[in-house]
């Protein structure tokens, strides 16, 4: 069980039946009133970003969410494949699923792939990566008051 103040950003949680991912936390005090926890949360399995609001008194289930580093080989029409390196099993996500983070994968790097209930729902991208600029347009100097830049 996760206390409301448990909940910052990246950590999973069960709320109505649905499994949740935090994408912002916010805690409002009142003058004389309790404190209230309002969390900006995506749905694992919809992808559907909702705000649910909890009192400082509020217990809230853990979800059963299993993270594993997993290597990208491909992606088909349908889904992206990925490797298990310890044991080399293939792991298919569908491609609905990951449609934000579908631009940034690189085939043959490891990403961190979450199960829920065994199943793949979605890919976390590394805090930072590094991609090499191979075209760019060249800047117009329009009709601009300071320097043009480059898109």
């Amino acid at each position: 069980m996760l206390n409301p103040t448990d909940l910052k950003n990246g950590v999973n949680f069960s709320h109505n039946g649905n499994t949740f991912v935090v994408l912002d936390y916010a805690h409002i005090k009142m003058a004389r009133g309790g404190a209230t926890i309002k969390v900006k949360a995506k749905n694992l399995l919809t992808g559907t970003i909702k705000e649910i609001s909890f009192t400082s008194g509020d217990k809230i289930n853990d979800a059963d969410v299993v993270n594993q580093n997993l290597q990208y080989l491909y992606a088909d029409s349908d889904n992206l494949h990925f490797m298990n390196m310890e044991d080399y099993t293939n792991v298919e996500l569908p491609k609905k699923l990951a449609q934000d983070e579908l631009k940034y994968l690189v085939e043959g790097k490891q990403f961190m792939v979450v199960f829920l209930s065994g199943k793949p729902v979605s890919v976390k991208l590394p805090p930072s990566m590094f991609y090499k600029v191979v075209e760019a347009e060249p800047a117009v100097k329009g009709n601009t008051a300071t320097s043009a830049s480059k898109k």
